[in-house]
């Protein structure tokens, strides 16, 4: 059985056991030091140190005496040494963060921490009525995972364009529009690693025609992940817009968004609370110390309208749930 590991100043220390089961505590200097405690080894333990700098023979041999008087203090046993030449120890290369992409309109991330709360509901909703208020606006279904930005705007089976190489977005109530739904299979899994998430979501962002954009609206996935890290590293969001149902299942992966957004220092500008009403309660949206933009209650009209690929507010423009998302909308276009 061998454990070791590199140490301070570049030593690394191997206790291989010959025999005997004696169980053996390290505790390691700092600066090239020798271990000062093997604890109960015994007769039997074998210690091989592999110095990794130019050292004067002078120093080995302090080395030696300095392992030799350790193991004499427990018992004894058999000391090895092998010198090499100047090596660096193994070093795990830190990567440098991603610079931001030029030439992006304003971009607003609708975040939730929690799936399945009406997060691209949101997105949708915002977008047209943002459109609807004469913006030129943009929507990027940042969801790799469960893109529904597709069906909620009536754009299922199409594909996009392309020119001078750059893909061209959709178009759709007045809202132009990407999503890795339109370049796979409705049905086929995305069974992708981080790397191709990150890449495809680039690639969205900086290598699209978005042409002349008043805002970007991004529908980002659940979680707090390789996609949403990529986006403020690369897009650097104005503000965030998060998305919470009322109760605390939802609003604790609320927090956790929020969190990320402080940390990253991306403005949370509001949360818009869904499916508000008897079922899941109303309100708890309060507690996350930030503005409410809206509460949008529990009302089949919003899933049928997005099954039906038409936004609620263009739909029913008149219904409560589409009034409440309307004044969502206000709200993020007064921040623009």
């Amino acid at each position: 059985m061998v454990a070791g590991g590199y140490l301070g100043g570049g030593v690394a220390v191997s206790p291989r056991y010959l025999g005997g089961s004696a169980a053996v505590a390290q505790r390691y200097l700092g600066g090239g030091a020798i271990p000062v405690d093997l604890g109960r080894a015994g007769p039997a333990t074998l210690l091989t140190i592999h110095h990794f700098s130019s050292g004067s023979q002078g120093k080995k041999s302090a080395w030696q005496r300095e392992s030799g008087a350790c193991l004499g203090r427990v018992g004894g046993g058999v000391f090895h040494m092998k010198h090499f030449c100047p090596i660096s120890p193994p070093v795990t290369p830190r990567a440098p963060p991603s610079a931001p992409l030029s030439g992006l309109p304003p971009v607003v991330a609708v975040a939730s921490g929690k799936g399945g709360v009406g997060k691209s509901t949101v997105a949708v909703n915002l977008a047209a009525d943002l459109a609807r208020r004469g913006l030129a606006v943009g929507l990027l279904d940042a969801d790799i995972y469960g893109p529904s930005v597709p069906l909620m705007l009536g754009l299922s089976g199409q594909r996009p364009g392309t020119h001078n190489g750059r893909m061209v977005p959709l178009v759709a109530h007045g809202v132009r529009a990407l999503s890795i739904g339109f370049l796979l299979p409705e049905a086929g899994p995305v069974a992708w690693r981080g790397a191709m998430v990150v890449k495809a979501l680039t690639q969205m962002l900086a290598g699209a025609d978005w042409g002349r954009l008043d805002v970007l609206i991004v529908d980002t996935p659940p979680g707090t992940g390789d996609a949403h890290l990529t986006l403020i590293q690369r897009a650097r969001p104005a503000g965030a817009v998060l998305v919470t149902t009322p109760q605390e299942a939802a609003l604790a992966d609320a927090r956790r968004a929020a969190g990320l957004c402080a940390r990253t220092g991306v403005a949370v500008w509001g949360v818009v609370e869904t499916m508000a009403g008897a079922v899941f309660g109303q309100g708890g949206a309060t507690g996350l110390g930030c503005p409410v933009l809206a509460s949008v209650p529990l009302d089949a009209r919003v899933r049928a309208a997005g099954d039906a690929g038409v936004p609620l507010v263009l739909a029913e423009p008149d219904c409560p749930p589409a009034r409440a998302l309307s004044a969502a909308a206000a709200a993020v276009a007064a921040r623009l």
